[in-house]
């Protein structure tokens, strides 16, 4: 069954917003905004790539009226100077004048095709900024809310910690085995934990382990601190290979 990167990247491929799916999965799939700056971000190309080939037309044209017209300049020189070369370059002339005719309304179609394939330019690279702006946005306000829901996560889990290994004792015994269970949990284990909570896997479980039973695979077995009121504890944490794996 395909993954939703998997999913929102073949839709973009079969869109023709980009080529093909992108192999790295280590990304965060993309999300609506997201695609549409994608989206955008192709159509912008392919918006410029027009807007050049419509100047390259105008200029093609521009280019080739201006020949005519110098030519048509001199001969028409040329007839005034002469009423025998008028004679033999009259229909040449007729022909020059035509195809100058021609190629002034090609180039005013060419131009107003250019001025047009701009402007739509424009437009969508006004477009593209205002979606990569919402795009960088709704980014942010996803990681602070991620943020915001690990931190969350963690400090429940360091509360129902207290609660179980520090179940008996004076209010001030209870005060010195909160303390020692916020030092024991802090710096690698708390990294570990927000690891297992930043891809999503099940959230690390704080087990009573007995001395005749081993620790569960993938767990750490606390420190016994002498200020703990219970001990024997262990944190079950996810399988640090599956964020690879999958």
């Amino acid at each position: 069954m395909p993954r939703p990167h998997h999913t929102a990247l073949l839709a973009l491929a079969l869109s023709g917003c980009i080529d093909e799916p992108h192999p790295d999965l280590s990304t965060a799939p993309p999300g609506d905004v997201e695609l549409d700056a994608l989206c955008a971000s192709r159509v912008a190309a392919s918006g410029e790539a027009a807007a050049i080939a419509a100047q390259d037309r105008v200029d093609g044209i521009a280019s080739r009226l201006a020949e005519r017209e110098s030519e048509l300049t001199r001969l028409e020189q040329e007839m005034r100077n002469d009423d025998k070369r008028a004679r033999a370059a009259a229909t040449e002339r007729d022909r020059l004048h035509a195809e100058v005719t021609a190629l002034r309304t090609d180039l005013h179609t060419a131009e107003r095709a250019r001025d047009t394939a701009r402007s739509e330019l424009v437009a969508t690279l006004k477009h593209l900024d205002a979606q990569i702006a919402e795009a960088s946005a709704a980014r942010a306000d996803a990681d602070r809310q991620r943020s915001r829901a690990q931190q969350s996560a963690w400090s429940t889990f360091v509360e129902r910690a207290k609660n179980q290994i520090c179940d008996r004792g004076s209010r001030k015994r209870h005060a010195r085995c909160h303390d020692a269970v916020l030092q024991v949990l802090q710096g690698d284990l708390q990294s570990r934990f927000e690891a297992c909570t930043h891809t999503e896997q099940a959230v690390p479980d704080l087990r009573r382990i007995e001395e005749d039973q081993d620790v569960p695979e993938f767990g750490e077995r606390l420190p016994d601190d002498r200020a703990f009121t219970t001990k024997g504890w262990a944190v079950v944490f996810c399988d640090p290979a599956l964020p690879e794996d999958e």
